[in-house]
């Protein structure tokens, strides 16, 4: 009867330590999982998300004798720090082309929060204009202003090094790699521009452009006839 009651005592502790380890261990995984999901979401976040680096507005916009139309836009880099561009580009039609050159990093350093893409604008130009006449943004091998703080932590040979050799670069596969660089590529969107609207350029983490338009609050609206007494 004793060793009955031993046996039956020894099966209901187990249970019960089983049950208490169970439940233990299934608080353990939802934590577990509920970190690995903040960290997911987190990572996405990184991967996903943009950095607005230039606006463009049109400032001018008129069909001349000839029946041809010209735009002009005004372009200017963002943030606003200094040594930021700030320009106008007069051109025939209406499709502007925004060109940069754009190193991305391997994407698990981006989702990790150690990298993001780096830019430097090159040119503007129109749809029916060669690159090569287009507007020039950045002189070629030059270090651009808001990346001085960036490349601070590197001696002063290395990042001239690296802006002066950026093609060549481009072309080293091994050295890329041993830099968590993915690609180093030029990038050209463009968009039709019209009067009334702000177009955002933006790049993101893992080195797409986009252009976002948004209607300009302060435009000139289109005045509206006063009705004529006694009509």
């Amino acid at each position: 009867m004793r060793k009955q009651l031993i046996v039956g005592a020894t099966a209901v502790l187990a249970a019960v330590l089983g049950t208490a380890y169970y439940g233990f261990q299934t608080v353990k995984d939802i934590t577990q999982l509920l970190k690995e999901n903040q960290e997911l979401k987190a990572s996405i976040a990184r991967l996903t998300s943009e950095q607005e680096i230039g606006i463009a507005q049109v400032t001018a916009q008129e069909r001349g004798a000839d029946g041809q139309l010209r735009t002009t836009v005004r372009f200017v880099e963002l943030p606003l720090n200094a040594g930021r561009i700030d320009t106008e580009y007069t051109f025939s039609g209406d499709v502007l082309y925004f060109e940069a050159l754009v190193v991305k990093f391997e994407e698990p350093l981006v989702a990790r929060g150690e990298e993001r893409a780096l830019y430097v604008w090159r040119r503007l130009y129109a749809e029916k204009v060669a690159p090569a006449d287009g507007k020039i943004l950045q002189p070629e091998r030059t270090e651009p202003a808001r990346y001085e703080a960036t490349f601070a932590k590197l001696k002063l040979a290395e990042r001239t090094t690296f802006w002066n050799a950026i093609w060549d670069l481009a072309h080293d596969t091994q050295r890329l790699r041993s830099l968590g660089v993915r690609a180093i590529s030029g990038k050209a969107p463009s968009y039709q521009m019209r009067p009334g609207y702000r177009y955002y350029l933006k790049i993101s983490a893992t080195g797409e452009l986009n252009i976002e338009p948004e209607a300009d609050p302060l435009a000139a609206k289109p005045a509206v006839p006063t009705p004529t007494p006694g009509k």
